[in-house]
């Protein structure tokens, strides 16, 4: 699967990229072969380069830039990037895209459409999840990482949200050259976050580069609700003073704070083993077609907490936790946010980073001071008379409509163009038993009806040459009434099995 994902190209090499981050929807052995995907691809030649330059932003390279790289720095499936310099000396990093994706793209897009509606209607994985929404909500990311107007815009927003904050150093947009094919932003050197060794000889601190490191996600996650969602070590430089510069802005994560409150919440039901909230919680962060049997999945939530019991929080690791929840999530065909699960996937990168650079470092404690101070904005004076005003406005705002909408109704009513429907939960499964029953019993008699109809046919009905032919049409008969009580046995043999079962 794997292999031929790599053959379908682009499109279908993110599919795999996000899939490898959905453990709620798939095994370990397609997210551990996924993880693997590789875009990268030979570089598309310089005066293609210069081409999408020149139509992009109205001049060619060389009269944009003072000095521009005619080998590309790194090349992807979605495009390439190369160092130019700015005609005051600045350095810069322009990112390209390749010619003709965006129409390959939506090609690829439209037949992942088609492939989510089979899927939906065909096959007990897509009846149990919403393929087609995921699939939508994919092509949604997609397209917005095809614009690099986005990565820009993401880019100057995790800037702004960090102001002054001298931890972390966010590379400036050139916007005067930059469109949606073409980004242009200020070069960042410094040593990759994973060279330890390196960072060693420069004279850093790592474990002041691990706390910064995790200061710096955990910021974006609880504070501004929006986080770098692609946070592989080769997205994060060392500069001097242990300050971590962050490039690669396509892929962002949102938590709203009604999200980040539930996490706040699961996390205290686990300090507190409080079973029953877990799994309320859960429930309501979960999307499911059919619900979950409540008492095997509160078992379930009750084996993860007892994992975890008496343990302190600094001996617990995050991304086992997380996964261990994301597992029962799975078992019980649950679907987690997307984000929820982008979340899940890079709390564990930075705490195998921070782990590799200090071995002591321990995300789940350090982030604690972190949850507290969320948590006690959350519930502030100022934050419920926020709440307060908003339910009041919404109130006053329901009171204005709800005479014109019973207005309507009643309207309809008369006209008779009201109608009521009702729908039983659960109610599936009893109506399939009776079909099942009743297609026995209807197979049962034709197959009486055949035996003793043939038995009685040769007692009766003698047409001339009856005698060579009667012998050939009763066992014919007989053989369809035969087959018709073994798959009667047949049905009521595999019932019983999947009953034990």
């Amino acid at each position: 699967m794997r292999m031929a994902m790599e053959d379908l190209g682009v499109t279908f090499i993110k599919l795999g990229q996000i899939l490898s981050t959905r453990p709620d929807l798939l095994a370990v052995e397609y997210i551990e072969q996924f993880s693997r995907l590789q875009d990268a691809v030979p570089p598309f030649s310089y005066e293609e380069v210069s081409r999408i330059i020149r139509q992009e932003l109205g001049s060619p390279a060389e009269g944009l830039f003072k000095t521009f790289e005619i080998k590309p720095l790194a090349s992807a499936s979605v495009g390439q990037v190369h160092t130019a310099t700015l005609h005051d000396g600045t350095k810069v990093v322009v990112k390209v895209q390749r010619p003709g994706i965006d129409a390959l793209v939506e090609k690829d897009l439209e037949v992942l459409a088609t492939l989510a509606r089979f899927a939906s209607r065909r096959t007990e994985f897509g009846a149990n999840y919403d393929i087609e929404g995921w699939v939508e909500e994919f092509a949604f990311t997609l397209r917005n990482e095809l614009d690099y107007r986005r990565e820009g815009q993401n880019a100057d927003r995790i800037r702004r949200n960090f102001g002054e904050d001298p931890r972390i150093h966010v590379p400036a947009v050139y916007w005067e050259y930059s469109t949606g094919k073409v980004l242009t932003m200020e070069e960042i050197s410094g040593i990759k976050i994973s060279d330890s060794a390196s960072l060693s000889r420069a004279g850093l601190d790592l474990s002041l580069v691990a706390r910064n490191y995790a200061h710096i996600f955990l910021t974006m996650a609880y504070d501004h609700g929006f986080f770098h969602a692609d946070p592989h070590p080769g997205n994060f430089f060392v500069l001097p003073n242990e300050v971590i510069g962050l490039i690669d802005y396509g892929m962002v994560g949102r938590l709203d704070e009604n999200l980040r409150l539930s996490l706040l919440r699961i996390l205290m039901a686990m300090a507190r083993k409080d079973t029953e909230r877990l799994v309320d919680e859960f429930l309501a962060l979960g999307i499911a077609r059919k619900a979950p049997r409540r008492d095997m999945f509160r078992r379930d939530i009750d084996h993860f907490i007892q994992l975890f019991y008496d343990r302190p929080l600094k001996e617990i690791a995050a991304a086992q936790a997380f996964n261990e929840l994301v597992s029962i999530a799975r078992r019980h065909r649950l679907q987690l946010p997307s984000d929820l699960i982008i979340y899940f996937k890079v709390i564990a990168m930075y705490e195998g980073v921070g782990v590799q650079l200090d071995p002591d470092f321990r995300l789940m404690e350090f982030a604690e001071p972190y949850f507290k101070r969320f948590w006690l904005k959350s519930h502030s004076l100022r934050e419920q008379a926020r709440r307060i005003r908003e339910a009041m406005q919404e109130l006053t705002e329901l009171g204005f409509e709800i005479p014109r909408h019973t207005r309507k109704m009643f309207g309809q009513m008369e006209r008779g163009e009201l109608a009521f429907t009702s729908r039983f939960e659960g109610l599936e499964e009893i109506l399939a038993e009776f079909q099942r029953a009743a297609n026995r019993v209807a197979i049962s008699i034709l197959a009486a009806a055949l035996i003793v109809g043939v038995g009685l046919l040769m007692l009766v009905y003698h047409p001339p040459g009856w005698v060579k032919i009667s012998g050939w049409f009763f066992a014919i008969l007989f053989g369809i009434a035969v087959l018709f009580s073994l798959g009667l046995l047949l049905s009521i043999w595999r019932t019983g099995r999947i009953r034990k079962q």
